[in-house]
């Protein structure tokens, strides 16, 4: 009965990622904001197959103000266009799509594998944060853009979490490497994972050995941040130059642009994150406190947040639910998931700069009156509820 659940959400993972994919993507091959620039750089390599030829030149005239380091250091995502091309030619129209779809789908698996296995969730809670990853608002802006190597990322850091929670540490690393060269923001789940397995491994004797997962991901950071500098000569570091820019471009609304990421979802991870243990609070913290440090270089706020922080948020989401409503919980998850999905498909983009505050009154009232109505029952009937598992045990 187990396996026919868990292929049920697999399933439907797959079937939730095409519907989102045809009712967000623009198949006319008209690129918008960075899928201008990234797709001339991708067909360029893929005709030249050098990247040492990617150059200012190819950028459009209205980047001149944007670092362009940031947009040459995406190395892993020129050659997972060269792969796709050499497993089966593509027309442009296609392959974009393509890049967004394919890993957008293994990412949202891996995260349900990563919840069920590791994370202690439920098949069901399991299953809506993978949901979660596809449906929310900040996907559909990936797909509008069409041409962008966040779904690549996505699904590099989703498989190198798998990897490390599994204590597959080297191949965890490994593939996080890759993750950095798609997007360097990813060395935040690296420096996560480092400090997570401080605080859980066991202490055994030896330096080398106790150390090993830390010496890992350490490594991970090092080399995704250098090799890009090695092969093109630049940085990204560039991108904190333009904070001048950044704060007058974002600085009416910061709010609405940090809650467009998770949405109504940072309701429930808010107080799922006063259940967590101390250390797994600590690396939350750190968690956020790069990602603020991060958004001082990104013009882009309603989407950075959601590829750095899916991993924490998401699941500490839905376990959260799942323990406050228990068997109601199925009504919860399902009017969190239809609420985000309708988002239209092609945002307004003036929604970016608005809050709707009634959803997020709404979920809070459900949450304090099911607190409330557990209280209520405890006394009643003078039995004290056993204590939910924790996250990361």
């Amino acid at each position: 009965m187990k396996s026919i659940k868990h292929f049920s959400a697999l399933l439907a993972i797959v079937v939730t990622a095409i519907l989102v994919m045809f009712s967000s993507v623009n198949f006319s091959g008209h690129y918008i904001w960075d899928g201008e620039i990234y797709s001339a750089l991708v067909k360029k390599y893929l005709v030249t197959g050098e990247l040492s030829s990617l150059g200012p030149g190819d950028l459009p005239l209205w980047a001149k103000d944007i670092p362009q380091q940031s947009y040459f250091n995406r190395i892993a995502y020129y050659w997972a266009a060269q792969v796709v091309m050499l497993i089966y030619p593509l027309h442009e129209k296609f392959l974009f799509p393509l890049l967004d779809f394919l890993p957008f789908t293994v990412a949202a698996i891996f995260l349900y594998l990563s919840c069920y296995r590791y994370l202690s969730l439920s098949i069901l809670a399991s299953f809506f944060a993978a949901i979660w990853l596809l449906v929310l608002p900040a996907a559909k802006v990936i797909y509008q853009v069409v041409a962008h190597p966040e779904a690549l990322c996505l699904m590099l850091m989703s498989v190198g979490f798998y990897l490390s929670l599994g204590r597959h540490h080297l191949a965890a690393a490994l593939v996080l490497l890759f993750a950095m060269l798609s997007r360097e923001s990813a060395a935040m789940m690296s420096v996560y994972l480092l400090l997570h397995h401080y605080w859980q491994q066991p202490r055994e004797p030896g330096l080398l050995r106790r150390y090993r997962p830390q010496m890992l991901y350490a490594g991970s950071v090092f080399a995704g941040l250098a090799i890009p500098l090695c092969i093109q000569q630049r940085s990204s570091l560039s991108s904190f130059s333009f904070f001048n820019l950044v704060i007058e471009t974002n600085r009416l609304h910061p709010l609405p642009y940090l809650l467009f990421n998770f949405n109504i979802l940072i309701i429930p991870y808010v107080l799922g994150f006063w259940r967590l243990k101390r250390q797994e609070q600590l690396n939350h913290l750190a968690l956020w406190l790069l990602s603020i440090l991060l958004l001082s270089a990104a013009l882009d706020w309603w989407r950075v947040l959601y590829g750095n922080l899916h991993f924490a948020v998401l699941p500490l989401a839905a376990i959260t639910i799942y323990r406050v409503f228990r068997h109601q919980s199925i009504y919860v998850f399902v009017l969190i998931t239809l609420y985000l999905a309708s988002f239209p498909g092609k945002l307004n983009w003036t929604q970016l700069k608005i809050v709707t505050i009634w959803p997020y009154c709404v979920l809070l009232l459900l949450f304090i009156a099911q607190s409330y109505r557990e209280k209520r029952c405890t006394i009643l009937s003078d039995q004290v509820p056993q204590e939910s598992p924790q996250l990361f045990p």
